[in-house]
């Protein structure tokens, strides 16, 4: 029970920060269901349009003399046809995305403050990389339509990080996180009340797509192999070492097998009628599998570092 809540021996801090992205890690799976439940909406949307419409028809007929008549009657059919909205954005998962991205980037600026040298100046490479990929300029921040923002915005964010891995590498992990946050907090007042763009932060969801982009790349490779991992854990829970491979084997080529099926069915390559795994319930087990994973992997990171 204790290596399943490795939390509990953690300081108090680190719990109340271990709270906090807990929790944004549970919100952003109940809205990454929420949002595969409702697809296409609201992005696409649908609606009827009914159109009534009057024929004849026959609906009596007699002879009379040489002559046939026929008697036509009127018949009122409704043809009704479903047809797409205008696209419409996703105002609220852009704000999402954007606020999970910067808060984000404020827990990892703070870890990296933190690293031994080298992986500092790593960190600080690809943080740079990452504020440049906003690409700001098209903020136009106090009317500059140029990387005068981007710059400030480094600055402001480098002379802290530098003054905490260089000159005060003392300072507590909860005064770095509350500097980066208000440092954060002052730029997005500034964005607000200073930018010529009508919707600032949806700009910056945007431009930040490929950063979010990569950061989900890694974190799949990050957590892809946890099912698997989870498989060994069980299989080894047997007293006999011969059973327990055997075991193990036989449930991850069965999970190999329908994992490659679902591959196959997702690119139009078989079409049978089969129950395939859900590549977005995988997913969501593999990252939260993931969790436990990470931290039965952390004497490996402490030797990398």
């Amino acid at each position: 029970m204790h290596s399943l809540q490795f939390w509990k021996s953690w300081a108090k801090i680190y719990k109340h920060i271990g709270m906090v992205i807990g929790g944004a890690f549970v919100l952003a799976l109940l809205f990454f269901w929420y949002s595969w439940f409702i697809s296409p909406n609201p992005a696409l949307s649908w609606f009827d349009i009914q159109e009534p419409e009057v024929t004849q028809v026959p609906v009596h007929s007699f002879q009379q003399g040489l002559l046939e008549l026929t008697i036509h009657g009127d018949n009122y059919l409704i043809f009704e046809r479903l047809l797409g909205e205008n696209l419409q954005p996703n105002v609220m998962a852009g704000y999402i995305f954007f606020g999970v991205l910067i808060i984000s980037m404020i827990m990892l600026l703070s870890i990296i403050t933190i690293l031994p040298r080298f992986w500092y100046l790593l960190g600080m490479g690809l943080f740079i990389l990452f504020i440049v990929g906003f690409r700001m300029e098209i903020l136009s921040v106090f009317g500059q339509p140029n990387k005068l923002f981007t710059a400030i915005t480094l600055l402001v964010y480098s002379v802290p990080s530098f003054y905490f891995q260089f000159l005060k590498s003392s300072v507590s992990f909860k005064n770095r996180l509350t500097v980066f946050t208000i440092i954060t907090i002052l730029l997005g007042i500034v964005i607000a009340n200073f930018s010529s763009a009508t919707y600032p932060f949806l700009h910056l969801s945007v431009t930040g797509i490929t950063a979010g982009i990569i950061i989900s790349i890694l974190f799949i490779f990050m957590v892809a192999h946890e099912i698997l991992a989870s498989f060994v854990l069980i299989a080894s829970q047997s007293g006999k070492q011969g059973k327990s491979l055997n075991h193990f084997l036989i449930v991850s080529a069965i999970y190999m097998v329908n994992l490659a099926l679902a591959y196959l069915h997702k690119i139009g390559s078989i079409d049978w009628n089969f129950m395939y795994v859900h590549f977005y319930l995988l997913i969501s087990l593999s990252g939260i599998l993931g969790v436990w994973g990470y931290r039965q992997r952390q004497p490996q990171y402490e030797k990398i570092m």
